[in-house]
């Protein structure tokens, strides 16, 4: 990319990601890429991505503004796995030059899978997807 940062690669639909610094990076700073595409901020172009970065707050799904060091998140990607989707996270001098997180209207848009223990309403009002989900992966 030509600045320095961390080049995360993405998996077709949704994938759990996090803050790689210890200090706040704004939603608005990261970069969305794939193959056929030029780098755009995550929020700029919804054909590669929902546009949102879910962050799982008090019960519920919300868009984040700003990853707070080891916060971490939902992204949902749309362009195909072939197109070899990447989020990139600019470091500190990359991020002063970001202007503000545009404002994404989040109403009837998916949300993430269900965090490990997440309850479900009976009247279909959850805000979490019913597919399911777990954060954390361990291994023997």
């Amino acid at each position: 990319m030509g600045k320095m940062g961390y080049l995360l690669e993405l998996g077709e639909n949704w994938n759990m990601v996090g803050n790689p610094y210890n200090y706040p990076i704004p939603v608005s700073s990261l970069i969305i890429t794939t193959n056929s595409s030029v780098p755009l901020l995550l929020t700029q172009d919804q054909t590669l991505t929902q546009g949102v970065f879910w962050v799982y707050q008090n019960g519920t799904y919300v868009s984040a503004n700003i990853l707070q060091p080891g916060e971490g998140g939902w992204i949902k990607v749309l362009a195909p796995q072939n197109e070899d989707p990447e989020l990139f996270f600019p470091s500190g001098q990359g991020l002063g030059s970001v202007g503000n997180r545009a404002v994404i209207d989040t109403t009837g848009l998916e949300r993430p899978p269900a965090p490990p223990g997440a309850v479900f309403s009976s009247g279909g009002t959850n805000n979490a997807s019913e597919a399911g989900g777990c954060f954390i992966s361990t291994m023997d």
